[in-house]
């Protein structure tokens, strides 16, 4: 998801990949942490792991169907936005 966003604004990252149960562990570990000492939540959560550990895809047929929906703007025109927006939130100079 995050890969086209970072190539349009020209930020260099790095791939690293972790297994999910080690993952997992670390985010246990940070969670119980955080209960014991408190202090600002973790980034690392269970839920983070989770959530970036599957895919998810989802269709709007059936809302289309059910409800009538249709997008309010094209996906190119979402993408164009969104990196407006983070290019005035995150970009500032």
């Amino acid at each position: 998801f995050f890969k086209p966003y970072l190539d349009a604004l020209g930020i260099q990252y790095r791939e690293s990949r972790l297994p999910e149960g080690l993952a997992m562990l670390l985010a246990r570990a940070a969670e119980q942490l955080y209960r014991w000492r408190g202090g600002k939540p973790p980034l690392l959560s269970r839920y983070a792991v989770a959530a970036t550990a599957r895919d998810f895809w989802f269709n709007h047929r059936k809302a289309a169907r059910d409800f009538g929906y249709a997008p309010i703007v094209s996906q190119q025109d979402a993408f164009e936005r969104t990196l407006a927006w983070a290019r005035a939130t995150f970009l500032k100079e």
